[in-house]
């Protein structure tokens, strides 16, 4: 699996009170675990009303309060492609992972997985690819797994104000977190990076 990583000049723990501050937008995603979200996404909402029927409302709430985040990730996207790259006219714009601390997590993983929203949405376009912005981390740290050729589990560690991009296609998931700590959340911008009608955009 193939990573491109770069640290961004983002302003995380400001990032952070902020997303607590709009905790009653936040989104419970599990009947068993604290994961929620701040945004509709493919995975989750795609091809349901809910998506359709609610991006835009997210999108002026996450707009509203994010855009300089939002402007830091698409100046450093557009340099390193070499062309524009923009927030998508008609899909749900990038939005947040938040896991709070839970002993229910304790050696806990998420699914295997890869990722094709563009099959989700239905969407016909080019370069696809996944891009994760780490805003904040547990005590002990936190990272993504995937599977090599041979099956064999890998693991990368995140840092904090990381941008990690790669093309989704190999199965992965997200680590198991290593200790408990009450008060630790794991936060993560997600995004999904897809060429059409020759503009670079940027969904979830």
């Amino acid at each position: 699996m193939k990573f491109k990583v770069n640290t961004l000049d983002i302003d995380n723990e400001a990032i952070t009170n902020k997303l607590l501050e709009l905790k009653n937008h936040w989104e419970l995603r599990s009947s068993d675990f604290p994961f929620y979200t701040l945004g509709k996404n493919a995975y989750l909402d795609g091809g349901d009303l809910e998506y359709e029927g609610n991006k835009g409302k997210f999108n002026k709430l996450l707009l509203d309060n994010f855009s300089n985040l939002y402007d830091t990730i698409l100046a450093y996207l557009s340099k390193e492609l070499n062309e524009p790259v923009t927030l998508t006219e008609d899909l749900a714009y990038p939005g947040f992972h938040i896991f709070k601390s839970d002993l229910k997590f304790k050696g806990i993983a998420g699914n295997w997985h890869t990722d094709k929203p563009q099959e989700k949405l239905a969407l016909i376009g080019t370069n696809n690819s996944t891009v994760t912005i780490v805003i904040k981390l547990p005590t002990l740290g936190g990272g993504i797994d995937w599977l090599d050729s041979k099956d064999n589990v890998q693991h990368l560690e995140y840092q904090e104000k990381q941008i990690v991009w790669h093309d989704g296609l190999n199965v992965h998931r997200i680590a198991g977190l290593k200790q408990i700590v009450q008060g630790d959340h794991r936060i993560t911008l997600q995004g999904h990076l897809i060429k059409r009608n020759n503009k670079m955009e940027l969904y979830w």
